[in-house]
């Protein structure tokens, strides 16, 4: 997603909620999984202003920063309404 929409301004977001990580470990993780988003980390009042029940959980956010969708896994199957949801998002006027 980060690649198809990064030039119309959409962007991914790791948000890590726990605070006892190392560096070193989140380094690693994003290196092994191709991780070439930003990485929000010790994130936990992200979390809980989102109402982040489980993890992992996914949102996609308005141009405010409010919730607008939230999807618990992203499925091959969920992908056509996951883009369906960014393209109305982003097709959206930029708050004034």
């Amino acid at each position: 997603m980060q690649e198809a929409y990064k030039d119309r301004g959409f962007t991914v977001l790791w948000v890590l909620v726990w605070d006892d990580e190392s560096p070193e470990m989140i380094e690693g993780f994003a290196k092994r999984q191709k991780i070439s988003y930003p990485i929000l980390v010790k994130g936990g009042s992200a979390g809980a202003d989102w109402g982040v029940r489980w993890l992992p959980d996914n949102y996609l956010l308005d141009r405010e920063g409010e919730v607008a969708a939230r999807f618990s896994e992203i499925s091959e199957k969920q992908l056509p309404q996951v883009r369906k949801r960014i393209e109305k998002l982003l097709s959206e006027p930029l708050p004034e």
